[in-house]
């Protein structure tokens, strides 16, 4: 998805770029035109389609006019139609172009200047992916014209056409449309003698033909104001030869709940065209937009579409000849199928043999509870029949996380895994400082685009909700919500759940968290964290989450018990290396994801009684915990609460979260396991242990019984963010681990076997 800001397309151009000018060359980026050339300019010919966000001019000359014209043709020739930007003089030296320009060519056209004078020139920008070169559409009505649309009007019937404007500058508009800033939306109103069944058509037109797998659509929906997310779309593929070759409808759920703006993402299938129009259908008596972009990649011209499908029949044939095998090919096939299946029976018999000898071994410690009443159990098809979505974690002994795929059932370790796209809401910049999130717990941060689609598999009806008790932080910042415990009804059982609720009083900005928190953790799915069940909008918007009950306890509480004990150092030794595998499984999965947990810690991670472990992030809400997080000054001058124990240096001095601050937790998260739940720096007050976070002066004796892993948790802890390792390379290497004290414990049993 294309959202290119101007402080985040900031690329010098000209080096990587053909240059024609009307005389003499360019060198180093100056350029001298000649004395004797009457209309002197330069021509910056692009590789691709390009942002232009930024024009950089130095000369000695005060006496000095010029302009900027361009132009998205892929050849200019003499019949070229060139768009003129504004005629500028040389009291500016940087020159920002907000909007930006999306471009092929641009020319600068010298209109006066001084005999000699020489010119330092650089244009600034990004390369344009979504390869839109113009959109025709009705123009917006009243305020919520398209004023920045650098293609034709007809004024007669108030058509825009062979241009583009403000749906691809890359700049999203504000919740409130009657904000300053809410120029940014172009809108329409239903006329008031059409009732049902009234659409908004826009043609986009693209550079060459393409393969398109998705269409985001930035849409307002400030219900109060009787403006609503479109009621449904369909979008039709159109051909080199103007003819539509097949249609997509998507139809989106009526919201009068969250009054936030949104993307909107719709899986365009792989569709292949050079044309698309979209039809937006009212819901409400206004639509406004303020982007569209597309994910698609540019596909060989050579083959015609009739061509390509003749290419499939062809293929198709192919494969029906394939089909007829022989007798003996056949008996070959199942003969070799029924070999496999025993060697399969084989190898499962003796996994169990060996798990059995590895459970009588003890190799871990003990679960704290052994209570003998059974769990209610309740599996996802129980709740969630035929959904493709995993919204409802399952509770009970089974595994839980067997998903759903066009009927097909697979266990995946990585469920859900989502290609990685651009920032769904930007939080405040106040909010921006803080780790905690609107209902008081350590909150998620992302890099990613997160839609949230309120649909019937996610909502929960309020009459099976049981709200217990309130949690209540006194230490809490922003506010806007807050968390309870409960019970969510599902069939016949009670399964606990957390409820996290925003208030009636809540801000706009704590809403937009709160949405960005929901559409979050919604989709996250691995049997490592804790999920989300679903949402429920009575009285107000709550999110339900899966919760701790008699049979799981926090890994800090879980230490402190055993700590009495004084395990054996091999079983300490043992037990981190199965604890940190999973833990990170877990933080491997939200990296590749580009998600950051940020407050990971022993406190942070629930232990069930078969050893499971799950990642939260709900002990900064815990006043057991208070002490752990410390009130500092971040930023500007704006105090927020951090865990400053096991914070990376530039999570305090640069504000600066990335899963390489969070593999930097980690390392103390096992220096916790080791020590059995020793409190990191334990020696120093906060104030030195700030005054050491920023100075870079992290220390934490490791235990010798671990030298194994002084070298993987000493890595965690590198000065420079780049030289620690990923969560991909620390779970590889903690697996081996595992797997060859797995060997040694077989190993043994047979020693003791044979005696």
């Amino acid at each position: 998805m294309e959202l290119k800001g101007i402080n985040s397309c900031q690329t010098p151009l000209i080096n990587n770029s053909k240059i024609i000018t009307s005389s003499t060359d360019i060198i180093s980026n100056i350029w001298c035109p000649s004395s004797f050339d009457n209309e002197p300019y330069l021509l910056v010919s692009l590789s691709n389609l390009t942002y232009i966000t930024r024009f950089n001019i130095k000369t000695i000359s005060s006496n000095i006019y010029y302009y900027l014209e361009y132009t998205r043709d892929n050849i200019i020739n003499q019949y070229t139609i060139w768009r003129s930007y504004r005629l500028l003089n040389n009291k500016q030296e940087n020159i920002l172009l907000d909007p930006p320009i999306i471009v092929k060519y641009i020319r600068l056209n010298i209109k006066q200047m001084t005999i000699n004078s020489c010119f330092q020139l650089e244009f600034f920008g990004c390369i344009f992916t979504d390869g839109v070169v113009s959109y025709s559409m009705l123009q917006g009505n009243n305020q919520f014209e398209d004023d920045t649309y650098d293609g034709q009007y007809n004024i007669k019937h108030r058509y825009l056409y062979d241009g583009l404007g403000q749906l691809s500058d890359g700049q999203t508009g504000p919740d409130d449309h009657e904000d300053p800033h809410g120029f940014q939306w172009v809108g329409w109103r239903k006329p008031r003698s059409i009732k049902h069944n009234h659409s908004i058509e826009i043609l986009f037109k693209f550079d060459t033909l393409r393969n398109f797998s998705r269409i985001t659509i930035h849409a307002n929906n400030y219900y109060p104001k009787k403006i609503y997310v479109f009621r449904s779309v369909i979008i039709e593929f159109i051909n080199n030869n103007n003819n539509s070759s097949s249609l997509i409808t998507y139809n989106h759920q009526h919201d009068d709940q969250f009054e936030m703006a949104r993307p909107i993402m719709i899986d365009l299938k792989y569709h292949i065209a050079s044309q698309l129009k979209i039809h937006l259908y009212f819901h409400g008596n206004w639509i406004l937009i303020s982007e569209i972009t597309f994910d698609s990649f540019i596909v060989s011209t050579n083959l015609t579409i009739p061509q390509q499908q003749q290419q499939q029949q062809q293929q198709q044939q192919q494969r029906s000849q394939s089909i007829h095998f022989s007798m003996n090919n056949i008996i070959i096939c199942i003969s070799t199928i029924i070999i496999i299946l025993i060697f399969v029976l084989i190898i499962s018999l003796i996994r169990c043999r060996f798990n059995k000898s590895l459970n009588n071994k003890k190799t871990y410690f003990t679960p704290i509870h052994n209570h003998s009443e059974s769990l209610a159990s309740t599996t996802s098809s129980e709740i969630d029949i035929g959904s493709t979505h995993h919204r409802y974690a399952t509770i009970g002994s089974t595994h839980p996380y067997l998903i759903y795929t066009n009927g097909n059932i697979s266990s995946s370790h990585y469920s859900k895994l989502m290609s990685t796209t651009s920032l769904l809401r930007s939080p405040s910049k106040s909010l921006q400082y803080h780790i905690e999130g609107v209902c008081g717990n350590s909150s998620y941060s992302t890099q990613r685009l997160f839609t949230f689609d309120l649909n019937q598999n996610q909502f929960i009806p309020s009459h099976k909700i049981n709200i217990k008790h309130r949690i209540h932080n006194r230490h809490q910042i922003l506010g806007g919500g807050e968390i309870c415990h409960g019970e969510l009804q599902v069939n016949q059982s009670l399964i606990p759940i957390t409820i996290r609720r925003l208030l009636p009083n809540a801000s706009i900005q704590s809403k937009i968290s709160f949405f960005n928190e929901i559409s979050l953790l919604t989709l996250l799915c691995h049997p490592n964290i804790i999920h989300a069940y679903g949402f429920c909008s009575e009285p107000s918007i709550s999110l339900l989450i899966e919760s701790s009950d008699i049979s799981t306890i926090d890994l800090y509480k879980y230490l402190q018990n055993y700590k009495q004990e004084q395990p054996m150092e091999t079983n300490l030794y043992t037990t981190t290396v199965f604890f940190a595998t999973q833990i990170s499984s877990a933080l491997t999965y939200l990296e590749s994801l580009h998600i950051y947990h940020r407050d990971i810690a022993a406190r942070n991670c629930l232990i069930s009684i078969d050893l499971n472990i799950k990642l939260h992030d709900l002990a900064m809400c815990n006043e057991i915990y208070a002490d752990d997080y410390v009130l500092v000054t971040v930023g500007d001058e704006i105090q927020t609460r951090r865990p400053i124990r096991w914070c990376a240096w530039e999570t305090i001095c640069l504000n600066r979260f990335t899963s390489k601050s969070d593999v930097f937790s980690f390392g103390v998260l096992l220096w916790e396991i080791l020590t059995m739940a020793e409190r990191p720096h334990s020696l120093f007050d906060d104030e030195q242990v700030l005054f050491n976070l920023r100075n870079s002066n992290h220390c934490l004796i490791i235990p010798s019984y671990a030298d194994d892993l002084m070298d993987l948790i000493l890595s965690c802890w590198n000065k420079c963010d780049y030289d620690r390792p990923s969560f991909y390379q620390l779970n590889h290497l903690l697996s081996q681990k595992q797997q060859q004290q797995q060997l040694l414990t077989i190993k043994s049993d047979n020693y003791q076997q044979i005696d």
